[in-house]
């Protein structure tokens, strides 16, 4: 099955987005799962699995859908625990994931 790169994409954007809004204040943990948990990221993962993990290609893809499920996961947890320092650290991760598999999709 092939992934469609530009809704992964525009996902992976999505993600960053509103995980940039809960570090600025602008959304609350709530809000926040409930929206990071709309973009169904784990169904992605396993529809497109066995293609995510055999195709190097796709590694980028796989490392930002994994970031965002861990975070749909562990958001609550890490805030209390840890402090937003450690989400902060996921989402600049995701970013900078973002950003590459963006210029490299407008590179073709």
């Amino acid at each position: 099955m092939s992934i469609d790169e530009v809704k992964v994409t525009e996902i992976i954007k999505e993600a960053v987005k509103v995980l940039y809004d809960y570090l600025r204040g602008l959304k609350s943990t709530k809000e926040v799962l409930n929206e990071i948990n709309n973009l169904r990221v784990n169904d992605l993962l396993r529809k497109y699995w066995n293609e995510l993990i055999k195709n190097e290609k796709y590694a980028d893809f796989l490392e930002a859908l994994l970031i965002i499920s861990s975070i749909a996961r562990e958001l609550e947890f890490q805030e209390k625990e840890y402090g937003l320092d450690s989400v902060k650290e996921d989402i600049e991760s995701l970013a900078k994931l973002y950003l590459k598999i963006k210029g490299e999709l407008q590179a073709l």
